[in-house]
């Protein structure tokens, strides 16, 4: 642990709110608990499974599936950040939940500490879109999957909302201070070059690719975008990257040898 919350930690929690609680809450209403119902839904949960939530985060998606998958249910909470892995363990105890539960530091593309073929489902939420190598992140997830697992998972493809254009900074227009978007872009760019951007290198074709690369036989892709309308009559804007279209995919492992089909 280091000697305060790590980058993650801070941004989950406080940073991605600008510490505004009824924003958070607007944004779990709004968008984040349907978007973990939709991930927990195509998992097919059964009685018993044990789940991989990988990037857990706060546990999102992580908690839900303890509620679905009831008392026999087990849940391995996995994340890149010591302090969310953390306070996640934290949350657990205070709901009497953590002998239901393991958990694991490790990043998405090297999860080191679950064994090959001890899962039933990965899950994961908005996690790949950080990840430089994500073909190797599917391969980890199917090494844990037992035969027959399945892999549920939400991204947003960035790349499909991002054309360049200089009158509009993260979907708003901002034709009245172009000057200032175009030096905080400028920025962004020397601490991120494009074409380098882990966030912009992948579509939904990407993902599919690294799925059956991996050894899944099966991979269902539903596609899903959002505009927000502005407030003028007639008028559209383009909805933030951050909230965009999440490319929600599920992919099963066939059943090894001697598996039912």
């Amino acid at each position: 642990m280091t000697d305060g919350p790590d980058r993650w930690h801070r941004w989950l929690l406080d940073v991605r709110f600008g510490g505004d609680a009824a924003a958070r809450q607007q944004d779990l209403t709004a968008f984040l608990y349907p978007v973990r119902d939709t991930v927990l839904d195509r998992a097919r949960l059964q009685p018993g499974d044990t789940l991989l939530d990988v990037g857990a985060g706060d546990g999102l998606i992580a908690f839900g599936a303890l509620e679905r998958l009831g008392p026999s249910g087990r849940v391995i909470f996995s994340d890149i950040s010591a302090d969310l892995v953390e306070h996640c363990r934290k949350a657990a105890t205070a709901e009497e939940l953590a002998d239901r539960c393991r958990f694991v530091i490790a990043p998405a593309d090297c999860l080191e500490g679950v064994d090959d073929g001890s899962v039933d489902v990965v899950t994961t939420r908005s996690v790949l879109i950080y990840v430089k190598d994500k073909a190797a992140a599917l391969r980890e997830f199917y090494r844990v999957l037992r035969p027959g697992g399945r892999v549920s998972l939400a991204e947003p493809i960035n790349v499909l909302m991002s054309p360049y254009d200089p009158d509009l900074f993260g979907g708003y227009d901002v034709t009245p201070v172009k000057a200032l978007a175009a030096k905080v872009t400028a920025l962004y760019d020397s601490i991120q070059p494009p074409g380098v951007d882990p966030m912009l290198d992948f579509d939904d074709r990407d993902l599919v690719a690294h799925a059956v690369d991996a050894g899944f036989p099966a991979v269902d892709l539903e596609a899903a975008g959002r505009r927000h309308v502005g407030e003028e009559a007639g008028s559209l804007g383009t909805v933030p990257a951050d909230v965009g279209q999440p490319a929600d995919a599920t992919a099963g492992r066939g059943p090894g040898p001697g598996a039912d089909p």
